[in-house]
């Protein structure tokens, strides 16, 4: 019994040995970049950033929305128009200002990026009573976008599925 006992308190030790060798470090050879972490073998991108060709978190989510779009818009309470507006970095990782929204606002329209979509939160760009909220996404080079821009005397211009293609 004696003999028993050690041969299974030998097969144990053997056994944690032979595993605790066996488990392998899942993040050991897996590189982010300077803008992620690996969790369990995967790489997870900071917010605002996401992997590139090269595989590493290392391009802003905002860059596929940056530049000159030209696009036409049908809008519920103003005539159907064609214009081109303008996206640059916000302040913020995530943020973007868009010019001459709405071919009215003097000012930036702010904007959030997460991935694909964009998100106009409430605001009132110019002072001058005229608000704007909406949202959309990116597909390719083509900006999809739904919005409602309110009078100063709360009449209402719904803007659904404007698309703007970039120049």
């Amino acid at each position: 019994m004696k003999n028993l006992f050690k041969l299974f308190t030998i097969g144990l030790l053997a056994s944690a040995t032979f595993s605790a060798c066996s488990d392998k470090d899942a993040c050991k050879d897996v590189i982010c970049g300077d803008y992620g972490q690996c969790i369990d073998g995967s790489c997870l991108c900071n917010a605002g950033y996401e992997k590139g060709a090269d595989g590493l978190c290392s391009v802003e989510e905002r860059q596929k929305f940056l530049g000159s779009f030209t696009g036409t818009e049908s809008c519920n309470n103003s005539a159907t128009s064609t214009y081109t507006m303008t996206i640059i970095r916000g302040s913020g990782i995530s943020q973007v200002r868009i010019a001459n929204m709405w071919n009215k606002f003097v000012n930036g329209v702010l904007a959030e990026i997460d991935g694909d979509e964009i998100t106009i939160g409430n605001q009132e760009p110019d002072n001058d009573g005229f608000t704007i909220s909406g949202s959309g996404r990116i597909d390719g080079n083509t900006i999809k976008l739904t919005y409602v821009v309110t009078a100063p005397d709360g009449e209402t211009d719904n803007c659904i599925d404007s698309q703007f293609i970039k120049l």
